[in-house]
């Protein structure tokens, strides 16, 4: 019997807008690009769980609770909710 392997890839970006004013260099406003190479469809997002939400229009996410978490968690990304402290977590 011969399976077949199906491949769904995505570009994620993080990108940090940040200022020349020194005070301002402590405040780093994120936000983050996905792309779905297949299409080349992209989507601009503040929030993880957007990221997630474009992806599972190409991809079947059975648990999507566990990667929602991940926001939450001690988890090295980046705090993407406005107004929140913006660092690396």
């Amino acid at each position: 019997m011969l399976s077949q392997t199906n491949v769904v890839s995505f570009v994620l970006r993080f990108v940090q807008e940040t200022t020349d004013a020194p005070a301002d260099l402590s405040r780093a406003d994120w936000h983050g690009i996905i792309k779905h190479v297949q299409t080349d469809n992209e989507q601009h997002f503040t929030h993880l769980t957007d990221a997630i939400a474009f992806m599972s229009r190409y991809v079947k996410l059975d648990d999507c609770s566990a990667i929602s978490s991940a926001e939450t968690s001690n988890s090295p990304t980046p705090n993407l909710e406005p107004g929140g402290d913006n660092v690396l977590r």
